[in-house]
């Protein structure tokens, strides 16, 4: 079984979180709680390949490490001043 790597793991960790904070929530952020699935679109649109098996549990892991983000529950994170 012949498989390639996808684009989320060919990028390293720290480019993937300067994408990420490239977003406009964490440009601006409000009162409401961010979606992963708004931040999977977002790196989709940014060429990144978020159908990779496992790719949002990588994503969550990066945006845990995020020390000014908090996680609500799976998949909702708020950003703390």
């Amino acid at each position: 079984m012949d498989v390639e790597p996808s684009m989320l793991d060919l990028y390293e960790d720290e480019e993937i979180i300067e994408i990420i904070k490239k977003h406009p929530y964490f440009k601006n952020p409000c009162k409401y709680p961010i979606r992963i699935i708004s931040i999977m679109k977002y790196l989709k649109r940014k060429g990144l390949d978020v159908h990779a098996e496992d790719a949002d549990l990588k994503v969550d892991a990066l945006l845990s490490s995020l020390g000014n983000v908090n996680r609500i529950a799976f998949g909702l994170y708020k950003i703390t001043k």
